[in-house]
């Protein structure tokens, strides 16, 4: 379930559960305002521009973001999370 609990760390991205994210999520990683990312994401998809360089997914006014799309975009290594956000171990 998608909560507003407001800004996640890059660790937090890295280590949740959740298969999308919310702008109030990503705001702290990206160094901007929720409102900022949600009015991009309206404004690409009205206009058919691509400022955001990473997926999104509008349902009415809300805008989520596929995490592992995210990680990947923020060019994290991907061998620090999984599919469902449990870390790889190393032997």
């Amino acid at each position: 379930m998608l909560n507003n609990r407001g800004p996640m760390t890059r660790e937090e991205i890295l280590q949740s559960q959740r298969d999308y994210l919310t702008a109030e999520a990503l705001s702290g990683v990206l160094g901007t305002n929720p409102s900022t990312l949600r009015n991009q994401a309206h404004e690409d998809a009205e206009r058919g521009t691509q400022h955001l360089k990473f997926p999104y997914i509008i349902l009415g006014k809300r805008v989520l973001f596929p995490r592992i799309p995210f990680i990947r975009f923020m060019g994290w290594a991907e061998e620090e999370v999984t599919q469902k956000g449990a870390p790889h171990e190393t032997i």
